[in-house]
């Protein structure tokens, strides 16, 4: 018996598929992987009827559910051509208002039809992250941690998943945003040290308490964007 083991989409051949070789009875009797023409061979088989399962998919592969029955006759090869479909894949990107990749963004994915959530999702250094072999439908792409120093972006994002396909989704984050308070002396405009500061946003809370240092400045931590007041 030879296997050909081919991408559905491409035709290409695919090394690493695991194929088991049953006897009708289901005895197990060989086991054995395709190479990188994407073939594997069995060989010296006796004349009668067998059972190929395949058992692990190639790597970024669905797995062929598929038992092929094969009949072996003397003197004659069989060839069995089989084809795997690649997983379907949310593929996202993060990045600043520049174009600069930002790790450490993390998202949930939730299948929209159920709500079921599929997980936590972080971004790498390289801001990307990918959430592998979804069923096709549509999901919804939820940030719920910022990178550290940037804002979260609120707005959720819903992505169609097609089988087989590669789909795409980025996010980009603002800076968060600080204010810096200058104490100077209303006469001579000399700056003045050891001034307190309570800032507050729009609803009143307060944000924190600041003094001015030897250069007359206070900078507030990080803050996101909005009207604030500093008394």
């Amino acid at each position: 018996i030879q296997v050909l083991k081919l991408d559905a989409k491409t035709g290409n051949p695919l090394a690493g598929a695991q194929f088991t070789l049953f006897t009708v009875s289901g005895e197990a009797l060989q086991h054995d992987t395709t190479d990188e023409s994407g073939m594997l061979v069995y060989d010296n088989l006796q004349p009668g009827t067998y059972v190929l399962q395949e058992t692990k998919a190639p790597d970024g592969y669905q797995i062929d559910k598929q038992n092929y029955l094969v009949t072996v006759k003397a003197d004659a090869a069989v060839v069995i051509t089989a084809t795997n479909t690649p997983n379907s894949n949310l593929n996202l990107k993060k990045t600043d208002e520049n174009g600069n990749p930002l790790a450490g963004a993390t998202f949930t994915v939730t299948r929209k039809h159920d709500n079921k959530v599929m997980g936590r999702f972080t971004t790498d250094s390289t801001g990307c992250l990918t959430v592998e072999n979804l069923t096709p439908g549509e999901y919804v792409v939820t940030e719920v941690v910022p990178p550290e120093g940037y804002m979260i972006d609120t707005e959720s994002k819903t992505v169609t998943i097609a089988n087989g396909e590669q789909s795409y989704v980025s996010f980009i984050n603002r800076k968060l945003a600080g204010i810096q308070i200058l104490k100077v002396d209303s006469v001579t405009k000399a700056v003045l040290a050891g001034a307190v500061f309570e800032v507050r946003d729009a609803n009143g809370t307060l944000q924190g308490t600041y003094t001015t240092g030897v250069s007359g400045m206070a900078t507030t931590g990080e803050l996101k964007p909005g009207v604030y007041t500093a008394k």
